[in-house]
């Protein structure tokens, strides 16, 4: 049996029994507000059951046992609820509302709450990432591509790619919300008739009052945007996959570039006392799988029938709370990994070097180019690097050797040529340029309220 993955903090605790039946006490209390300002429903009604909409007055376990019962858990709520008001008041509970009304939009309630979180999370991994970029700006490593060495970088180079990706999927998740954070509540079928006239208000102030936005439509069978914030975050949730797992190679021994960070209390592994095992890394990558799973679900969620359907619903809200609560803990694993990690520039430096001057080829072969021509520069530096390959000797020896460059370029324009850290590009100010960016971002923006 794997490991289960854990981190310092969750929001599961958002997603209790007893949090989602008050979110729906929530929303019950409020659509009870509205019709009474309306004139639906009677004041003293309304005072009565938002008096009684929570677990002071309503048993937690007679309420589980009812559902039991019922296997109505919306219903057997309502009835509770309606049996803790004083009076006649419990006859207005739940006026013209179906259950999908109030366990979606309770659903996304709570979801909100934990959005809110994990978007401050967010943020903090942004400023992580920023503190990663601008300590790596000029920090030379090897550049790699198809798992070889390519050209030379810093390590700043490479976390700008990944901030680039996040600034992305951060915009992203902030123009999702409001489509997401929205209300749905027409009724049993979304044309309101329960309501009579008062339907489209009823809609626009119970949305204002929860703090959501108002659908054009109230059709239970809408969905898309429910599927969009499953993919949004699933999106999100494979860069931070892709940042892990390099993050991860990087730590192998053979490479051993970069390390996470640990106390000195965490222990590796029960059998080899040595090992330091990643933790938060493979929590990461574990955590986007399973979100990543949740995709299929909520597009098969889709697919209502007509103007509703149960089983699709039931597989969205399942999929949501899943992606909600795992996207939490993964953004917590991922402010973890970074604000720890350790650099190794001594070892970057190492591997660098570690192709005999290879890594700099193309370099090399653009000094000479001006001065021999780029084809020949080409065939000449090939040649030479078919004899390192070979184990011959390094690149400089090798082109040295040659008649050709020794008459045409200094022997100290040939060893700055070979230097990495003359062939990095634009990598350090592009370091740090999205350094900045991310700082700027460190401030979450487009939240919804809690």
């Amino acid at each position: 049996m794997p490991e289960p993955i854990a981190s310092e903090t969750s929001v599961s605790h958002l997603f209790s029994r007893e949090a989602l039946w008050q979110s729906w006490l929530d929303v019950e209390a409020a659509l009870a507000r509205i019709q009474a300002d309306l004139g639906i429903i009677p004041p003293e009604a309304a005072t009565e059951i938002g008096k009684k909409a929570n677990f002071k007055h309503i048993d937690a376990d007679e309420l589980a046992r009812d559902i039991a019962r019922t296997k109505a858990p919306v219903l057997s709520l309502t009835n509770m609820l309606a049996a803790a008001c004083d009076g006649d008041h419990g006859h207005y509970v739940h006026w013209g509302a179906t259950t999908q009304n109030i366990s979606q939009t309770g659903r996304v309630l709570q979801i909100r709450k934990a959005h809110a979180l994990t978007r401050q999370s967010m943020a903090n991994m942004m400023t992580a990432l920023a503190d990663l970029a601008e300590r790596g700006a000029d920090m030379p490593m090897a550049g790699r591509t198809l798992r070889r060495q390519a050209l030379p970088i810093t390590f700043g180079f490479k976390v700008a790619g990944w901030i680039d990706e996040m600034l992305r999927h951060l915009q992203r998740i902030d123009e999702m919300s409001p489509r997401f954070f929205s209300l749905q509540f027409g009724g049993a079928i979304g044309a309101m008739q329960s309501f009579g006239d008062h339907g489209p208000e009823i809609s626009r102030r119970l949305a204002s009052q929860l703090g959501l936005s108002v659908m054009r439509t109230q059709l239970r069978s809408t969905a898309d945007h429910l599927a969009e914030y499953v993919t949004t975050m699933a999106l999100y949730a494979m860069t931070c996959a892709k940042i892990a797992q390099e993050i991860y190679t990087l730590m192998t021994d053979e490479i051993g570039e970069v390390i996470e960070g640990q106390d000195a209390s965490v222990v590796g592994s029960s059998t080899m006392p040595q090992k330091v095992n990643s933790k938060a890394a493979v929590a990461v990558i574990a955590l986007a799988a399973r979100i990543k799973g949740q995709v299929g679900l909520v597009l098969d969620g889709m697919q209502h029938s007509h103007e509703g359907d149960a089983a699709p619903s039931r597989m969205m809200g399942e999929a949501m709370e899943t992606t909600c609560v795992a996207t939490y803990e993964m953004t917590a694993e991922m402010v973890s990994l970074l604000a720890g990690l350790e650099l190794k520039p001594d070892r970057m430096m190492e591997n660098l070097h570690r192709s005999g001057g290879l890594i700099v080829a193309e370099h090399v072969m653009m000094t000479l180019a001006p001065v021999i021509g780029r084809h020949s520069a080409h065939d000449l530096v090939h040649a030479a690097a078919v004899r390192v390959q070979q184990g011959e000797c390094d690149l400089f020896a090798a082109l040295w050797a040659d008649e050709t460059v020794r008459e045409n370029v200094p022997e100290a324009t040939l060893k700055s040529a070979l230097d990495p850290a003359n062939y990095l590009g634009a990598s350090i100010t592009t370091a740090r340029e999205c350094a900045a960016l991310a700082r700027a971002a460190s401030i979450p923006t487009g939240t919804q309220k809690p």
